[in-house]
């Protein structure tokens, strides 16, 4: 059987479109969306790593960022004192985790209460 010459680039093409959503959420792409940090920080499970203390300082170091973007952006809707002041808190919460502190899990905890910040500014 002749194997076509597309046929060896393609599991690469298909790695590439699954690898890119993953890689602008992580920082690749200079501008994040709110949607590609939320996958990354709280779908994916990392906010739960770093709150339950199974985070590696890597880790903990990419939630860090990944919420200090999230501070940056623009809410879709509501109050965009009100987004600063929550995006706020979120990264306070995660840097008191990033630096050992022992209130930190609990402010982190506090932070990522999704509905806090979804019944204000998720579009509906």
């Amino acid at each position: 059987m002749k194997r076509h010459r597309w046929a060896a680039v393609a599991p690469l093409f298909l790695l590439l479109l699954v690898l890119r959503p993953w890689a602008i959420a992580r920082g690749a792409d200079e501008s994040p969306t709110i949607k590609s940090v939320m996958k990354v920080a709280f779908k994916d499970g990392l906010a739960r790593k770093v709150a339950t203390g199974k985070a590696t300082a890597q880790e903990q170091g990419e939630f860090l960022k990944l919420s200090q973007a999230l501070q940056k952006l623009t809410p879709p809707q509501g109050d965009a004192e009100s987004w600063s002041e929550k995006t706020k808190g979120l990264v306070d919460a995660v840097q008191a985790v990033v630096d050992k502190k022992d209130e930190g899990p609990a402010l982190l905890r506090a932070a990522t209460n999704c509905m806090v910040c979804h019944d204000i500014h998720k579009p509906k």
